[in-house]
């Protein structure tokens, strides 16, 4: 089999995945009303992880790239991008891919430290983008929000990690033989 259509079914799993985390990024987000403020939990980088673990870094920033930028365009919630938040969603994906790649059953450990110090790296572009965003407004209390979020947001990262680190190893474990059988050379299409 030649080397386009092995590519061709590479794009094809990676605009499954594209839209799987697209949909889940707009329909999925838990609410969580607490100390007057509303956080969602996001369970979308599970998916970029899985993309990028399976079909490689290039694929994983690319998913993340994607699925961030429809976002965008679909939901009503969207900022104008590329923004911070793009280059945290193509992290999770492209560097999960560069450490992992075809490891269907990446250590524990590993993985595990692996999800909190991007969740943490990511968390603080999210919230560098956040107070980027509230400069432009005329409230003198921005700054100070700002940091008041960054602090909450970082204190629900504990409760994030083991759903994200289970989610993405079931996942792994679990589909990637399907995967790798349909990507491989002998399948038929």
């Amino acid at each position: 089999m030649e080397r386009s259509a092995f590519d061709l079914r590479k794009v094809l799993v990676a605009s499954m995945l594209v839209a799987i985390a697209t949909v889940m990024k707009l329909i999925s987000d838990i609410p969580l009303h607490f100390t007057g403020a509303s956080f969602t939990i996001r369970l979308e980088m599970v998916v970029f992880m899985f993309g990028g673990i399976v079909l490689g870094p290039y694929f994983g920033f690319l998913i993340g790239a994607l699925t961030d930028i429809l976002y965008v365009l679909f939901s009503p919630f969207g900022v104008s991008f590329p923004t911070l938040f793009t280059l945290s969603a193509m992290l999770w994906g492209g560097v999960a891919g560069l450490i992992f790649h075809g490891q269907t059953k990446p250590g524990l450990k590993r993985f595990s430290l692996f999800v909190v110090v991007l969740s943490v790296v990511t968390m603080l572009l999210d919230s560098v983008q956040l107070y980027i965003l509230g400069i432009g407004t005329a409230d003198p209390t921005v700054g100070f929000m700002a940091q008041v979020w960054a602090l909450a947001r970082f204190v629900r990262l504990p409760f994030l990690w083991p759903v994200q680190i289970a989610a993405t190893l079931y996942l792994l474990r679990r589909l990637t033989p399907y995967l790798h059988q349909s990507l491989s050379e002998s399948a038929e299409w």
